[in-house]
């Protein structure tokens, strides 16, 4: 079907039950489809076929229920429309799909809930999303790959219970991943690019990420940017081999568990960076090769902090530095640095507790998640440690 004057549609079908096999629909020039290549209802299939639009979506689920799209490629050319438009659309699948806008955003989720997207590739070009979820919730994106200039995969703050799963990141900018509402898993997630600013913003609440790894390189971001609240990431690996953190928790009561995170750049500021309130940091890693800090609280907001149970190393310079910041607590672990444990400022007022640090005499070194690359492990001893009570 190639469409060479103005309509709506290549195929428009509004009764259910419809199913499109081995169709090829397009465009020529600036003319033809204005709305969408293929339109379809609910219980419908669409298989084997590829959809080539300019200023319009390639294939737009409209209050769909229950229908397939399988083995074929969309392709849209526009920053105002999506290769894949789900709106309002619920119980759907998309199986082995490749969604390409080189423009804009590749696949909507708008109101959007229960749908499952599996074995299929997300590319976008200079900007946009490679999927956007808006007030979407309970969608699953499973072994897929999502590829990108910038933002691969961004769920706002009205899009909750949704699960990412087993699938990989790849782009030269921007953020992996942003995740702002709540209740969503990540888990098995890959993002080893180290060629952008931001791995994974997560600034939702009660979000849990498992099992992933987030590598950037950026002397202004962070491969963890964790400002929302009681979230948990558990066994995950983040690494900065820029000039800038490893991770950033500026939130408020968050666990990092089991977990590793390096800033291996130049003159890094810390690996690991405390900025908010009520915070965990436990049984992980804080590893700098940079020059900078591998643990830092800083500011008057960075309170109630606890690292437990870690290993702290900085190869060139303080293990922990406390700046301005007052209550916060190292406790059953290893610090080592040129400085072990720098304090400044951080006494706080009669009515608050000082910060503590305690080590004990044989640290072990904690289980962590495997990284992409060797990470660099000195024996205990082989730096000046120091036990702060």
């Amino acid at each position: 079907i190639v469409m060479t004057q103005k309509v709506p549609y290549g195929i428009w079908a509004s009764s259910a039950l419809v199913r499109i096999s081995s169709v090829v629909v397009t465009t020529s020039g600036p003319l033809g489809i204005y709305t969408a290549g293929i339109r379809v209802s609910s219980r419908s299939v669409v298989e084997l076929s590829s959809v080539t639009v300019l200023a319009a979506h390639g294939v737009w689920l409209d209050g769909s229920t229950m229908t397939t799209v399988a083995h074929s490629t969309i392709q849209a050319h526009s920053n105002s429309f999506y290769a894949l438009y789900l709106q309002r659309a619920s119980s759907n699948t998309l199986l082995g799909v490749r969604l390409e806008n080189q423009l804009g955003t590749a696949a909507m989720l708008d109101n959007a809930r229960v749908n499952y997207v599996s074995v299929s590739t997300i590319v976008i070009g200079s900007s946009g999303y490679g999927l956007l979820a808006q007030s979407a919730s309970s969608n699953t994106i499973e072994s897929s790959y999502l590829r990108g200039n910038w933002t691969p995969l961004y769920f706002d703050g009205g899009s909750n219970y949704n699960r990412v799963r087993l699938s990989t990141i790849s782009r030269t900018s921007g953020m992996g991943l942003e995740l702002y509402g709540s209740y969503n898993l990540v888990e098995g997630v890959n993002a080893p690019d180290a060629a952008y600013c931001w791995g994974l913003n997560l600034g939702g609440t009660y979000n849990d990420v498992r099992t992933s790894t987030f590598a950037v390189s950026c002397g202004g971001g962070s491969a963890l940017n964790l400002t929302g609240s009681n979230n948990s990431v558990t066994g995950s690996y983040f690494q900065n081999v820029g000039s800038y953190m490893g991770a950033y928790i500026g939130g408020s009561n968050n666990v990092v568990s089991g977990s590793t995170v390096v800033a291996s750049g130049s003159n890094g500021t810390a690996s690991l960076y405390f900025a908010g309130a009520g915070n965990r940091f436990e049984n992980g890693l804080a590893l700098d090769l940079s020059g900078g800090y591998a643990l830092t609280f800083n500011g008057s907001a960075a309170l109630n902090n606890v690292v437990a149970r870690s290993t702290v190393i900085a190869t060139g310079s303080m293990g922990a530095a406390f700046d301005a910041a007052s209550t916060n607590t190292v406790v059953n672990s290893y610090v080592q640095g040129s400085t072990a444990v720098w304090v400044s400022r951080s006494t706080g007022s009669p009515s608050e507790s000082p910060n503590a640090t305690t080590m004990p005499t044989a640290p072990a070194m904690p289980a962590r998640a495997a990284a992409p690359a060797a990470a660099y492990h000195p024996a205990p001893g082989t730096r000046a440690a120091t036990d702060v009570d």
